[in-house]
C-alpha cells in the first residue's frame, strides 16, 4: 500500500472493498498501515477501522481498544461494535456499550436493535430492552426489529407487552407468529399459544417447523394428547421430521407429558439421530408419569449410547429415584454429578437432590444439601417442606414455611398445599385456618384446584368435617381428587351413608372414581363391617373400571373377610395375589384367628408371618395372643421365648 494514500481514497477503497465482499482480505493491511501512519486515531479512519475490525471475529478486541482510544467515537462505530458483541454471543458487553452510549444520544439502526434485543432476550434484562424500546423511534415499524421486540418481552415474561407489539404491526409474517406463539408456550401458557395457532391459520398463514414445534410445546402443557396426535399426522404428511430433530424431540416430549408413554417410546426409536433432550423428554415423561423403574432403565441406556446427561436428565433420574424411595441409586446419582463437577452450584440438580432425600425420608441428608445450595427459591424450601408433611414431621414442615415466609421468598400452590397436608397430620387447626386466609385474601384459591383440595382434606383431618363439605359446596369447579378427598374425610369418620351419598353423586355428575376413591370406600365398608357392599365395590373397581388393586384395596378386602369370620377366603384371596402378602396382611389374618378362634389358620397366618420377617415382634405378640385364648399356655411360653431369641440375633 502506498504511503500517501490519501484519507479519502482508504474511504473509497474500504467501500469498494464492502462492495464486493473482499474485506477480509485487506482488514489487516489497512489496520497496519493506519498505524504506521498515524492515522489509527484520525476522526474519520479510526472510525471507520473499528467498523470493519469487528467484521473479523479474531479483531473484536483490537476494535474495542481502538474503539476506546478515539477522541470522538461515531454512531455508526459504536452500532458496528454493539452488533459484533451480540453477533458473538458476548451479551453483557453489548448492553453495557449501549448503556454507555445511549446517554449521549446513541442513533441506533436495525441491526443493532435486533442485536440488543437479542441480548436482553438472553439475559431477561427487561429493563434495559424496554429503555432500547422507548428509544429506537421509528425502527419498531420495521417487520424484523418488531419481531425482535416480541422475542425479547416473551423471553423476559412480558406476554402483554408483546401482545401489544405484535397487535401494532400492520402486517405479520410468520416469522412474527412464531414468536409470539413460542412466548406464550415457553412461559407455559399452553392454551393461549394454541389459540395462536389457530388465529395465524385462520388468517391464511402456513405453519412451519418452528411454529409446530412451539405448539406441540403447547399441547404437553395442557395434556391435549389429542391436538398432538393431529399435528403429528400433519408433519408427518408435510415430510417434517425426518431431518429436523427438534421437531422430533418435541413430540417425543409432547406425548410424554400427555401420559402417551408408549407412543412417545415410538416416536424416540423412530428418530434417526437422537441427543440428550431426546432421551431427556423421554425419561422426565416415565418420572412424572411415575414410571420410574423405566425412567432409570431410559438413563442408563443413555449412558450405554455415550450421551452425556444435563441438569435436566438427572433432576429426572433423581425424581424416579425419590418415587422408588431407591435412597442408594438416588446416592449414586449424587456422587456422579459431583464426580462430574460441571453442576457445581446448579439450581435445578440442586433443587432434585433435596426432593429426593426427602421423598426417601433421609431428612438429614436433604437438609445438608439444601442448606449448601448456592441460593433457595420456592422450589427447594418446598422440596423440603413437603418432605417433612410428607414424614409426618408436622411441626418441622410448619416451623419452615413460616421460616420461608419471614424470608420473603413467594410461595406457589405445592408449597401451600404440603402446609396444608403438615396441618392435617398434627391437627394443626389454628395454622390451618391462618394459611386459609392469607391464600384467600391472594387468590390462590380461585387459581389453584390443588390447594382446594388440599384444603378440604386439611379440615376433614383436623375433625371438622362439615367445614369441609361447606368450602366443598361453596366451589365452582370440582375434580375427581375434590369429591375424594371430602368422601375420604367421611369414611375416616365412619359416616358410611355419607360415604355412599358422595359415591353416587359423584358418577352421576360424570366423575369417574380413582384408584384411591375406592381404597377409601373399602375402608370404610371394612370398619363397618359390611361385607356384602365391600365385595360390590371391589367387583366394580376391578370389573367396570379396570383399576388394578393394590397392596392397600387387597388388605382392605383381606380384611374386611377376616372381621366377618371368612378367614378361608381371606387366605384364598391372599393366594392369588400377583405380588406376595405383606407382613400387614397376615397380621391382620392372625388376629381374626384369635377373634374366631381358628387356631389352625392362626398356625398357618403365624408361619407365614416368619417368612416376610422373622424379627418383627407384633407376629410372636399376635400368635401369643391366639395360644393364651385357646387356654394352650405352653404353646404360649415357647411361642415367646421363639421370639426372644430371634429378636436377639
Amino acid at each position: 500500500m502506498r504511503p500517501n494514500l490519501s484519507v479519502d481514497y482508504i474511504i473509497h477503497f474500504v467501500n469498494c472493498c464492502k462492495r464486493e465482499r473482499v474485506l477480509h482480505a485487506y482488514v489487516a493491511g489497512l489496520h497496519a498501515y493506519a498505524l504506521v501512519n498515524g492515522l489509527e486515531t484520525h476522526l474519520t479512519i479510526g472510525n471507520l477501522l473499528v467498523s470493519i475490525l469487528v467484521d473479523v471475529d479474531a479483531s473484536i478486541c483490537r476494535a474495542r481498544s481502538l474503539f476506546d482510544k478515539l477522541a470522538e467515537r461515531k454512531d455508526f462505530a459504536c452500532n458496528a461494535l454493539i452488533n459484533a458483541y451480540a453477533r458473538l454471543g458476548e451479551w453483557r458487553f453489548a448492553i453495557t456499550l449501549y448503556q454507555e452510549f445511549s446517554v449521549k444520544s446513541l442513533q441506533l439502526r436495525s441491526h443493532t436493535c435486533v442485536g440488543l434485543l437479542k441480548a436482553c432476550a438472553m439475559l431477561q434484562d427487561a429493563e434495559t430492552g424496554m429503555h432500547i424500546h422507548a428509544n429506537m423511534g421509528c425502527l419498531e415499524n420495521e417487520q424484523f426489529v418488531a419481531t425482535s421486540l416480541i422475542d425479547m418481552y416473551a423471553k423476559c415474561g412480558m406476554l402483554d407487552r408483546a401482545q401489544t407489539v405484535f397487535d401494532r404491526l400492520t402486517v405479520h409474517d410468520v416469522i412474527s407468529w412464531n414468536a409470539l406463539l413460542a412466548g406464550y408456550s415457553h412461559n407455559g401458557y399452553g392454551h393461549k399459544a394454541l389459540s395462536c395457532f389457530e388465529q395465524m391459520q385462520s388468517e391464511g398463514f402456513h405453519p412451519d417447523a418452528v411454529t409446530f414445534t412451539c405448539s406441540l410445546k403447547a399441547c404437553g402443557i395442557v395434556g391435549d394428547g389429542d391436538k398432538g396426535t393431529a399435528i403429528h399426522d400433519r408433519v408427518r404428511k408435510l415430510g417434517l421430521i425426518e431431518n429436523n430433530i427438534i421437531l422430533g424431540n418435541a413430540l417425543v416430549d409432547m406425548y410424554a407429558k400427555c401420559g402417551k408413554l408408549e407412543k412417545a417410546q415410538e416416536v424416540f426409536d423412530a428418530l434417526r439421530n437422537r441427543n440428550v433432550v431426546s432421551w431427556t423428554s423421554l425419561l422426565a415423561g416415565y418420572a412424572q408419569h411415575e414410571r420410574s423403574h423405566d425412567a432409570l432403565t431410559c438413563f442408563e441406556r443413555m449412558l450405554q449410547h455415550d450421551i452425556a446427561p444435563d441438569a435436566a436428565t438427572f433432576s429426572s433420574a433423581l425424581k424416579a429415584c425419590g418415587g422408588l424411595r431407591d435412597v442408594n441409586k438416588g446416592i449414586q446419582l449424587h456422587a456422579d454429578v459431583e464426580r462430574r463437577g460441571t453442576f457445581n452450584d446448579n439450581v435445578i440438580i440442586g433443587n432434585a437432590l433435596v426432593d429426593m432425600y426427602a421423598k426417601c425420608g433421609l431428612m438429614n441428608n436433604a437438609c445438608e444439601v439444601f442448606d449448601n445450595l448456592a441460593a433457595h427459591d420456592v422450589v427447594s424450601w418446598t422440596a423440603l417442606i413437603c418432605g417433612y408433611a410428607q414424614h409426618e414431621y408436622g411441626e418441622e414442615a410448619l416451623a419452615l414455611f413460616e421460616q420461608m415466609r419471614s424470608e420473603g421468598i413467594p410461595i406457589n400452590d405445592v408449597t401451600v398445599s404440603c402446609s396444608l397436608k403438615a396441618c392435617g397430620s398434627i391437627g394443626a387447626l389454628n395454622n390451618g385456618i391462618k394459611i386459609h386466609n392469607d391464600i384467600e385474601q391472594n387468590g390462590m384459591l380461585k387459581t389453584s384446584q390443588l390447594v382446594c383440595n388440599t384444603l378440604i382434606d386439611m379440615y376433614s383431618k383436623c375433625g371438622m368435617i362439615g367445614k369441609a363439605h361447606y368450602f366443598f359446596d361453596k366451589l365452582c369447579i370440582r375434580d375427581v381428587v375434590t369429591w375424594t378427598v371430602l368422601l375420604t374425610g367421611y369414611a375416616q369418620t365412619g359416616a358410611i351413608d355419607q360415604v355412599f351419598h358422595l359415591y353416587n353423586a359423584m358418577c352421576q355428575q360424570g366423575f369417574k372414581p380413582n384408584s384411591i376413591t375406592f381404597l377409601s370406600i373399602l375402608t370404610a365398608c371394612s370398619h363397618a363391617g359390611l361385607l356384602e357392599e365391600g365385595q360390590i365395590f371391589y367387583d366394580i373397581m376391578t370389573r367396570k373400571y379396570e383399576i388394578f388393586p393394590t397392596a392397600e384395596h387387597d388388605t382392605c378386602v383381606v380384611d374386611l373377610l377376616s372381621r366377618a369370620g371368612q378367614l378361608e377366603k381371606a387366605v384364598l384371596l391372599m393366594k392369588e395375589m400377583p405380588s406376595y402378602p405383606n407382613l400387614a396382611l397376615w397380621l391382620t389374618v392372625l388376629g381374626a384367628c384369635r377373634k374366631w378362634g381358628n387356631l389352625e389358620l392362626g398356625c398357618h397366618a403365624f408361619q407365614k408371618a416368619l417368612e416376610v420377617d422373622v424379627r418383627d415382634p407384633a407376629t410372636y405378640i399376635s400368635m401369643c395372643n391366639v395360644f393364651t385364648d385357646a387356654g394352650m399356655e405352653e404353646h404360649f411360653r415357647e411361642v415367646e421365648e421363639i421370639g426372644f431369641s430371634c429378636m436377639c440375633h
